[in-house]
């Protein structure tokens, strides 16, 4: 779910201001193209964090409530895990959003992607272990291992590593990609 919310999330900030012309009135005020990039990217950031924390107050109310204090530093860890994944989700839709240029392509292709792809791989998983390795090392796979209740420490520590190289790579090709844009 919270890759489709991103998927929208992306598509209402980022593409929208193509499609509405208003990226342009940004860039002329002086703002550096990097500058503005990872602005949309820090907002995401916060986006990502206020849905995330929507989404896990009441569960972590709940289970506090009937499991006591000892099971609420493992939520936040994961929850600190799940915004880092979510992060890098983001990082990604950006770079989809800044290639297509429209608030429903970009939709489209991030759901397309992080839904998709699991659900096919899921087909292969198990089955041959190069595939296995590979597919484990890809950010479809840690952000779910990033919201997995069943994930532990080592888990979330290799989600939140991947998570924070694809969330590097990604602003760099992605402010790459923004900076040598034509924007009309």
């Amino acid at each position: 779910v919270i890759e489709i919310i991103i998927g929208i999330l992306v598509g209402a900030l980022i593409a929208k201001e193509y499609s509405q012309g208003t990226i342009k009135n940004f860039l002329a005020y002086g703002k550096r193209r990097e500058e503005f990039y990872l602005a949309k990217f820090v907002s995401m950031v916060i986006a990502v964090t206020i849905i995330l924390a929507v989404m896990t107050i009441l569960p972590t109310i709940v289970v506090t409530l009937m499991n006591g204090w000892a099971q609420l530093l493992g939520m936040i860890k994961t929850f600190a895990a799940s915004v880092i994944a979510g992060s890098a989700v983001a990082a990604l839709a950006m770079i989809i959003a800044t290639l297509v240029k429209g608030n429903g392509a970009t939709i489209g292709i991030t759901v397309a992607i992080f839904i998709g792809i699991p659900t096919l791989a899921g087909f292969l998983y198990g089955i041959y272990s190069w595939f296995d390795r590979v597919y484990e090392v890809l950010p479809f796979y840690n952000s779910a291992l990033a919201t997995s209740i069943k994930a532990g420490n080592g888990d979330l520590l290799r989600s939140v590593i991947i998570s924070l190289v694809t969330i590097a790579i990604s602003l760099f090709v992605g402010i790459k990609i923004f900076k040598s844009q034509d924007i009309k």
